[in-house]
């Protein structure tokens, strides 16, 4: 056996959690005795929640449950013993008893969202079906099931989290749409959630908005050339700047990161969306699903006698919203917003889809960004040369990297995720000269598709040809 320990004077007791098939093979009394608490069991190595290094017990936690190793997780004087009795009355407690309900329901709500946090998980799912209830964490864009409880304790959950979001707890038949907040890791995280009934009960998804804070434009890793035509739409001072994209592509995150660049002290810098996934110091963020009878239209509107310098519009959904849009960018604004095209050069047709002038467009459309996430390789990556002839010829070189799969990287083979992007900045021209200009007179001849950046990413080992062709097509 191999003992090894590690200080843990930031973790916090309160955020611990242990499953009850574990805590099933540790009697109280021992644990009480000994100052402990078994956290986990993965991979045949018993981690250890304790006060100090309690190697003299290890033969009687090795006769209580085979281990190849132990991990001791220490923990402040005096953060234990209280413990101890609040994990095992949560397992000890009596099916039938109304305390029960409300603690399994907090109990497995707790850990099912700290784990998730800790995973780095950007949705949870729970999905009930006829006996279980599954749980799936979206992590790095792939949904993978985590585990799964009783039936019975699905309600509880459920309650839980509804009484969180502030959601009517009695009714099951109809939608419902909430958020809260939580404080992990010293960290504040805020949750928008989402009930839907369906034949075996309630399907809900939470969405993880992270600690509420925006990432600047250069953590991003934007490929230089998106990167320096980012910048000089920033330096623009007015028009209309579009990002589009999937759902989950990361286009919030990069208008967020844009905002970041500009100074809201000397700039008024407005936005409306639908909801606000992230709050930005000194900016007047709207919410349109907390303003009764507001919509995108209606709230450009308003936000235009604000007197703004930047606006940011959620998404371009309809034909009103289109038109309202092109309005600010024409009023002198600095505009920006999202639609959903495959790439960039289809957002010509989406607005001309939406009733707006050619003219309009080329005039005030500055640019467009269309951008995908895909995960990234995990270091344990590995060269092969165990390539195709087509694969060959589309990347230019005969040996590529694969995913291999380490206990870092949960034996994915990938860990992280890294942005494909097109931007087109659009060429400017005088007005005389937009009148019967094409599309394609407005694209730069030095323009590189975001399937030209993925044969990069694939050829210098970042990712995989497999992994992008999840999202883009290769030819």
């Amino acid at each position: 056996m191999v003992f090894c320990s590690s200080s843990a004077t930031k973790l916090d007791i309160n955020e611990v959690f242990v499953d009850d098939s574990l805590l099933r093979l540790f009697p109280e009394k021992f644990c009480i005795r000994h100052n402990l608490i078994p956290i986990s069991f993965e991979n045949e190595i018993l981690t250890i929640a304790t006060e100090e290094e309690n190697h003299y017990v290890t033969d009687e936690l090795y006769s209580l449950l085979k281990f190849t190793k132990i991990v001791f997780k220490i923990f402040p004087k005096n953060s234990i013993r209280n413990h101890i009795k609040r994990f095992f009355e949560k397992h000890n407690f009596d099916i039938k008893s109304n305390q029960y309900n409300e603690s399994i329901g907090e109990y497995l709500c707790d850990k099912i969202l700290l784990e998730a946090f800790k995973k780095n998980a950007s949705d949870i799912h729970f999905c009930p079906d006829k006996e279980k209830v599954f749980v799936k964490y979206r992590i790095d864009g792939t949904l993978k099931e985590e585990f799964e409880f009783e039936k019975r304790k699905w309600s509880y959950v459920c309650v839980r989290i509804k009484v969180l979001a502030e959601l009517d707890i009695a009714e099951t038949r109809v939608p419902q749409d909430g958020s809260f907040s939580r404080k992990m890791n010293n960290k504040k995280v805020d949750f928008r959630v989402s009930c839907h009934p369906t034949v075996f009960g309630e399907n809900m998804v939470l969405r993880i908005l992270g600690n509420s804070k925006p990432i600047g434009l250069l953590s991003l890793n934007y490929a230089e050339e998106i990167l320096d035509s980012l910048k000089q739409f920033v330096n623009m001072p007015e028009g209309l700047f579009i990002f589009t994209g999937p759902v989950g592509s990361g286009k919030t995150t990069s208008l967020y990161s844009l905002l970041s660049c500009f100074d809201p002290h000397q700039n008024n810098i407005v936005t409306l969306e639908d909801p606000v996934e992230c709050y930005l110091p000194f900016i007047r963020q709207t919410d349109i699903n907390k303003s009764p009878n507001m919509n995108f239209s209606n709230g450009i509107k308003s936000l235009l006698r604000q007197d703004p310098n930047i606006m940011l519009i959620g998404e371009v959904r309809d034909l009103e919203t289109a038109n309202m849009v092109m309005r600010a960018a024409m009023t002198g604004h600095k505009v920006f917003t999202t639609m959903h095209t495959s790439n960039a050069i289809g957002v010509f047709n989406r607005l001309i889809e939406f009733k707006i002038d050619k003219s309009l467009i080329f005039q005030y459309l500055k640019g467009v960004v269309s951008q995908r996430l895909v995960r990234k390789l995990c270091d344990c990556k590995e060269l092969t040369d165990d390539v195709s002839e087509d694969l060959s010829k589309l990347i230019g070189q005969s040996v590529m990297f694969k995913a291999i799969g380490c206990q870092e990287c949960h034996y994915s083979g990938f860990k992280g995720r890294v942005l494909i992007a097109e931007c087109l900045l659009l060429k400017q021209k005088a007005n005389n000269l937009i009148v019967g200009s094409q599309f394609l007179d407005f694209i730069p001849d030095d323009f590189k598709t975001m399937e030209m950046f993925a044969i990069e990413l694939i050829k210098n080992g970042t990712t995989t040809y497999e992994e992008v062709s999840r999202y883009l097509y290769l030819s």
